[in-house]
């Protein structure tokens, strides 16, 4: 057995979201200073803790097979929502990071699951 696998690239995908979204996650649960500030600029400091919330249940859902195309539904459209108010608010600065972790959840599925 090998241990370069198509689904292995799917799980090695699903480790580079964890990490990647990880301190983001943390950081708008327990409201770190960064995450307050973000939120307060965008005049969306109500939401910060459902977006936290939101993308943590997305990510315990991604990493799960049996329910990861529902992790990447949920953290696809968060991502979404991301890249549209860095375009709207942020003059487009900086949206390759959520461009990149919504495709990366949608090809994990793709990778893990339907090849």
């Amino acid at each position: 057995m090998s241990l370069f696998t198509v689904e292995n690239l799917g799980w090695l995908m699903i480790l580079a979201i964890l990490i990647l979204t990880g301190k983001g996650i943390y950081g708008k649960i327990i409201g770190s200073q960064e995450a307050v500030g973000n939120f307060a600029y965008m005049k969306l400091s109500n939401y910060r803790l459902l977006v936290g919330l939101s993308e943590l249940v997305g990510l315990i859902l991604l990493v799960i097979p049996a329910t990861a195309i529902y992790g990447a539904i949920i953290m696809g459209s968060i991502m979404s929502a991301a890249v549209v108010i860095h375009l709207s608010l942020f003059g487009g600065a900086k949206t390759y990071f959520p461009i990149l972790i919504g495709v990366l959840g949608y090809l994990s599925v793709i990778l893990r699951h339907l090849i």
